[in-house]
């Protein structure tokens, strides 16, 4: 036997280190959560980590497919500053929540979230090696085409070379 069903895994236990009110984005496991209800301090209960959730934003247009991550400090269209919001920024993610599943107006209260849902990421591709040689008219190719490799690096598209 390879693997048994062991949980559904569409929720998984959080113990809070401090009261938490219903709607908070967690992180547990390494995973985006959001808490059902208010967990009093020191109490263990479910926290949803999959599905689709509606999350306050910040003002800024989210496309469709785009990463969104959550700033704990950032401050929502219409709502509380730095108490919490969505954003596209990485880094400013304290949390990697998933991908925005609609667009979302720059001026728009909030993002519907994919949870622990990433786009597809290009796995075995071996690492791109810096490309090296040519002339001086050369280098700026070089420079230009090490910058798109930083970005799908940096955007998890690459795998980052070692």
């Amino acid at each position: 036997m390879k693997a048994i069903s062991y949980k559904e895994g569409k929720t998984l236990p959080y113990t809070a280190t401090a009261d938490v009110t219903g709607g908070a984005v967690l992180e547990v496991a390494g995973l985006a959560g959001v808490a059902m209800g208010d967990i009093a301090d020191t109490k263990t209960d479910d926290i949803q980590v999959t599905g689709i959730v509606k999350v306050e934003k910040v003002t800024g247009a989210i496309s469709a497919g785009d990463i969104v991550y959550y700033d704990n400090n950032g401050s929502s269209v219409g709502g509380t500053a730095l108490t919490g919001a969505a954003t596209t920024t990485a880094a400013n993610g304290d949390i990697t929540m998933g991908v925005a599943t609609a667009d979302a107006a720059e001026a728009d209260g909030y993002v519907y979230v994919h949870l622990n849902v990433m786009p597809k990421v290009i796995t075995g591709q071996t690492a791109i090696a810096d490309p090296t040689g040519g002339t001086t008219t050369d280098a700026e190719a070089r420079t230009a085409i090490g910058s798109i490799i930083d970005a799908l690096e940096a955007a998890g598209i690459l795998q980052a070379a070692t």
